[in-house]
């Protein structure tokens, strides 16, 4: 897992949703692994060949596919299938899963920028008039208003004063994402699994789509390991096991400790708020019905549903929200050389 790549030569998320999906098709259809991955290497471009290649190396020294796209950096979430998957789980659904999953993330990912691309060159261009404005025009502007012997007016020598820091204080604003960003990764992220989750739950926005994630891991993989004939101790010893989300490697821990007290899995479950009520209402109908496994699937595929309605639900007010921003400034800039010149004019 130490082994270190050229972060260049990664594969693009589209990259590995596409080969997962492929070899998903082919073991259905009967394929062997080592032969799916042989047949891919004839359809691929020759950086993606070499890569296959490797990978089929490390499965004829008795290597896993989870440890051969481990070498290869794929995202987090694919591993995660995979470790579960070749744990007495089912390697063609867990592929299926997962590029499903990641197409999913390239779709927002290329909808976000898609929405925000115009906003910010816009943004930029803007910036650009209000460094001009700023060091050329309003100084000219408040010279020419002092000028005048008559009684100036606080309130624009005031708005004036502050329009001229405004092209510093903007880019500020425009990188706050990218400070906040910068925060996670130095900071928080360093920080124990349990209180970066204690901090996600904090955040109301964060706070939904964690619950939802939360809920959607522990259904999707335990439905796969219960399917795989595994009981719920086995289940979450694997969870114990697996290094991809450190937060349920803990919570592995805690689940067994409490299970091992007595306490039945929904209730542990229903107890703690980083998880969707309805998910102990689905393990107690799925454990009545002897179909737990089942359920938990389904209930999977509902919670994938419902992140994704709720990142639309976000991204649908980004460029509304953007564009207002725009114009707020465009009116201030506006303000900024109108109002001097009508003064100036009024006094004459």
């Amino acid at each position: 897992m130490g082994v270190k790549t050229n972060r260049q030569k990664r594969w693009s998320l589209a990259q590995q949703a596409k080969i997962l999906k492929q070899v998903s098709k082919l073991l259905e259809k009967g394929y062997t692994l080592s032969q799916a991955l042989s047949f891919l290497t004839f359809q691929v471009s020759n950086k993606e060949k070499t890569d296959i290649e490797k990978c089929l190396e490390q499965l004829k020294r008795g290597e896993s596919l989870h440890d051969a796209f481990v070498k290869l950096q794929f995202h987090r979430d694919i591993l995660s299938y995979l470790y579960f998957a070749e744990q007495h789980g089912n390697l063609q659904f867990a592929l299926k899963e997962s590029s499903s999953m990641i197409e999913e993330k390239v779709r927002h990912r290329k909808k976000f920028q898609k929405l925000v691309q115009y906003p910010v060159l816009l943004l930029l261009f803007i910036l650009s008039i209000l460094f001009v404005l700023s060091t050329v025009l309003l100084p000219q502007f408040e010279a020419l208003y002092l000028s005048f012997g008559n009684k100036q007016s606080s309130f624009i020598l005031l708005f004036m004063q502050a329009m001229s820091f405004f092209p510093f204080v903007l880019p500020a604003v425009i990188s706050m994402p990218i400070i906040l960003y910068l925060f996670y990764v130095i900071y928080i992220k360093k920080l124990p699994p349990v209180i970066q989750m204690q901090l996600f739950m904090r955040v109301p926005v964060i706070r939904t789509f964690t619950r939802l994630f939360n809920s959607y891991f522990f259904s999707v993989h335990m439905s796969n390991l219960l399917n795989g004939g595994l009981s719920i101790y086995e289940c979450f010893a694997l969870f114990q096991k697996q290094e991809h989300h450190p937060f349920f490697q803990v919570e592995a821990f805690a689940f067994t400790d409490q299970l091992s007290s007595g306490m039945r899995l929904d209730h542990i479950v229903s107890a703690k708020s980083h998880y969707e009520k309805d998910l102990a209402h689905v393990i107690v109908h799925g454990q009545q019905n002897g179909e737990l496994s089942q359920e938990l699937y389904d209930y999977s595929l509902f919670m994938m549903e419902r992140m994704e309605q709720f990142i639309f639900r976000i991204l649908k007010y980004v460029q509304p929200l953007t564009f207002l921003f725009i114009g707020i400034v465009i009116l201030l800039m506006y303000m900024s050389v109108m109002l001097p010149m009508l003064e100036v004019m009024s006094s004459l």
